[in-house]
């Protein structure tokens, strides 16, 4: 009798014990499930992150191309006005081919075989492969290097010249010796400076308050801006072309002719004008 009880009682431990290793497998499957779960909206989130850059991305290049158009419908001069909604600065034009070599860099890259190369539209003269070049501008000392190959429209040139968007790569250069808005020049043809002055002009519908009451605004500059103090002349007249002494925070490759643009606090821009004159440093 006894025997008999032991083996239910063992047997009734022995079912409890299958059961309990049952009940330990739930969570396991329960677990599984939440993890799905959640992966599915992380996934859901990054879509929507993405999604957001995109818009974000949208609304910068139409704002861009609003700002060419105005100074389109204000000039109705092609050659006046930025030529793309990057608002490159010099004009792209025929005279442009036989003046010294200018190119600001507008993004910096880095390639196993090629090493470091810039991007950037040639504003003024020509470059081949082999040409000598120096880097100036914001401040940083000067680098003398060699164009080791010209990309454009997505193959190999051996030359290029004003008006083209290129990829240039510089021999025996470090990519963080280099920061976006600096230039490209014919050695010894420019130099980089801080205070030149400018005949501006306002965008249509701007308020001159804007310029009038800011004397520290921002100045783009070839593929960048800076921070600049204005300073008016006694008889500016809004309307008319208004002169203007502008001071950078950081020297610029700037020449007399290039078109410089004013943005107030927001990144919006409000006025533009060619530089008139330079001084010295």
């Amino acid at each position: 009798m006894n025997n008999n009880l032991n083996n239910q009682n063992n047997n009734q431990n022995f079912g409890y014990y299958i059961n309990d290793n049952q009940n330990n497998n739930v969570p396991k499957k329960s677990n599984k499930k939440v993890l799905i779960i959640v992966l599915a909206v992380l996934i859901v989130i990054v879509g929507i992150l993405v999604f957001n850059k995109f818009l974000a991305n949208e609304n910068n290049s139409n704002n861009m191309s609003n700002n060419s158009e105005q100074l389109d419908n204000q000039n109705g001069n092609v050659n006046d006005r930025p030529d793309d909604s990057n608002n490159n600065q010099i004009d792209s034009t025929v005279d442009n081919v036989d003046k010294p070599f200018l190119l600001y860099i507008t993004d910096i890259l880095y390639f196993l075989d090629k090493g470091t190369t810039v991007t950037g539209k040639i504003e003024r003269g020509s470059i081949n492969v082999g040409d000598t070049v120096s880097i100036v501008g914001f401040d940083r000392s000067n680098i003398s290097t060699t164009i080791t190959h010209i990309k454009m429209n997505g193959n190999s040139a051996v030359s290029a010249e004003a008006g083209d968007d290129v990829e240039l790569s510089l021999d025996n250069v470090d990519k963080d010796d280099l920061v976006s808005g600096q230039a490209l020049i014919q050695p010894g043809s420019l130099e980089s400076r801080k205070k030149f002055t400018v005949d501006l002009k306002l965008f249509a519908g701007i308020n001159a308050d804007e310029l009038f009451s800011n004397n520290k605004l921002l100045v783009y500059i070839g593929t960048t801006d800076t921070m600049g103090t204005l300073e008016f002349a006694d008889n500016v007249e809004v309307g008319e072309p208004m002169p203007v002494t502008i001071t950078l925070d950081s020297s610029v490759v700037i020449d007399t002719g290039i078109t410089i643009f004013i943005r107030n606090n927001n990144h919006n821009t409000i006025a533009y004008g060619a530089v008139t004159s330079l001084f010295d440093d």
